[in-house]
């Protein structure tokens, strides 16, 4: 069997991919919603607009107008993703199916990335494909690999990146070296955290200048070179559009206004969920507890690829105590780049296991047949609308609502508090509002001069004032919470 694993190794990578595509088929059909819609709806938006209004990769827009532009550019990271899967939708059209595919898709490169790194750590095939196997079904990583979220990309470049490096480490190939640079420089692009990652290679060439010298060191300047020159588009990227950021993402803690009990909440949720549940799954823990204790037995610390790792997973811990607020018990993808260093110990801990001959190592082992059913019905709720944490009535209605106004419509929208889900739902572009403050003077400008024509309001307070009722012509259409109102045009 041994012999048979590792002759055929993409026969059992297929065998996760079968899985995971039987698991999530009926997830392929599904539009947007469940946990974190509004950063799907944002990423989603992006796409769209690249398909249907600007292809410029760097113009992504999003639907909520502002007084400046009907589809404002918001540029976070950058939209090489979005822009992907909009250039597919040249040929396919515009589906929300087709984004699930193409996001899935760089799931399975992420898995086969995950058997190649491991498989130059460790040496072990039957190690490697049990890492990818375990990896494939961390939950947070089940149920975001078919959601539009440009994490996805990232970890895949992230963990590329390392593959080819730790290859390089091997085979000295100056072709493993450029694609390790390329592939670091795509995960940067795609989310500025998984610079992380440079970590191992930097460890590497700084450790060649201490112990011979620069001048001595010609190959390690060379490898430091290619990963300059690679990241320098990227670097160009971020310094144009950092300075535009108005988030506590650059902040971090620094600005954070947690409590004391806030703090100690969260802790304790990310020591009892967020890691053992979310990011390894509960069957994998065994696995994860057996590396921990391998490294320990057979000192691993006395190897230089430890420290090339241990360089990386403390980088990964500072980014985590800096990001700690803007985490919290909520934004489990920004927890991805923990995947790398804990399926690494996971894989360390099989690869030990499979070494030792006492049948008790069997117990252990058996705990990965367990993962794909513990995955499946732990996240089996993330694609439903209440996990959206939205109002249900635009999940329940969303045809009715998307047809009440006529497409290309300039909308006011009432109560999206997090600005992108209800005009994703309702495909209309406009002036979003996050609350229920609303003037009546405020909705005559907008119909005046910025060309509104129609207000969706899921609020009372705002559409029965009479200051603003009298902007409107009729109504148009009820549908639980949710009025559409065509406004006066004179």
């Amino acid at each position: 069997m041994r012999k048979a694993i590792e002759r055929y190794p993409f026969f059992f990578i297929g065998l996760i991919a079968a899985v995971s595509i039987a698991l999530h088929w009926d997830k392929f059909p599904l539009d947007l919603a469940g946990v974190h819609s509004w950063r799907q709806a944002q990423t989603q938006q992006n796409i769209q607009n690249f398909y249907r209004e600007d292809f410029n990769i760097l113009n992504p827009r999003v639907n909520s107008s502002t007084h400046q532009e009907e589809t404002p550019t918001y540029r976070y990271e950058f939209p090489i993703m979005q822009w992907g899967i909009a250039l597919v939708y040249k040929v396919t059209g515009e589906s929300f199916m087709v984004t699930r595919i193409m996001v899935f898709l760089i799931g399975l490169c992420s898995v086969a990335c995950m058997f190649f790194l491991l498989k130059y750590l460790l040496g072990d095939v039957q190690a490697a494909l049990a890492g990818a196997w375990a990896f494939n079904f961390s939950p947070v990583f089940f149920y975001f690999t078919t959601c539009p979220i440009p994490d996805n990309l990232a970890l895949c470049g992230a963990i590329g990146s390392l593959a080819f490096f730790f290859r390089f480490t091997k085979t000295q190939s100056w072709r493993d070296a450029l694609l390790s640079a390329f592939m670091l420089s795509l995960g940067t692009a795609a989310k500025l955290p998984y610079i992380l990652f440079a970590a191992p290679p930097a460890f590497y060439i700084l450790s060649a200048f201490f112990k011979k010298g620069i001048s001595n060191s010609g190959k390690e300047t060379l490898l430091a070179l290619i990963y300059f020159v690679w990241m320098l588009p990227t670097f160009a990227w971020y310094a144009w559009v950092i300075p535009t950021w108005n988030n506590g993402i650059v902040q971090g803690v620094f600005e954070s206004k947690m409590t004391t009990q806030e703090i100690l909440n969260t802790l304790d949720y990310h020591l009892k969920t967020m890691f053992p549940e979310r990011l390894t799954n509960w069957g994998a823990v065994p696995l994860l507890l057996a590396g921990c204790f391998y490294a320990i037995k057979k000192k691993a610390w006395q190897q230089e690829r430890f420290w090339m790792l241990a360089s990386m997973g403390l980088l990964i811990f500072a980014y985590w105590g800096f990001e700690f607020n803007m985490i919290g018990i909520v934004h489990d993808y920004y927890m991805m780049p923990f995947l790398l260093p804990l399926f690494i110990l996971i894989a360390y801990g099989v690869k030990q296991l499979l070494a030792e001959r006492h049948k008790v190592k069997w117990f252990f082992l058996a705990f990965l047949l367990t993962l794909p059913s513990f995955a499946f019905n732990y996240t089996k709720r993330d694609w439903t609308p209440k996990k959206a944490y939205y109002n249900q009535d635009l999940f329940r209605y969303k045809e009715d609502l998307k047809n009440a106004a006529p497409p290309g419509s300039k909308c006011i929208i009432i109560q999206d508090p997090l600005w992108y889900v209800f005009s994703y739902i309702i495909d209309k572009r406009g002036f979003v509002f996050t609350n229920e403050y609303l003037p009546g003077h405020w909705v005559e400008d907008l119909r005046k001069n910025y060309g509104v024509t129609y207000m969706y309001s899921s609020s009372r307070k705002v559409d029965e004032d009479p200051e603003v009722a009298a902007n409107f012509e009729e109504l148009v259409m009820e549908r639980g919470e949710i009025k559409v109102f065509k406004l006066k045009t004179d």
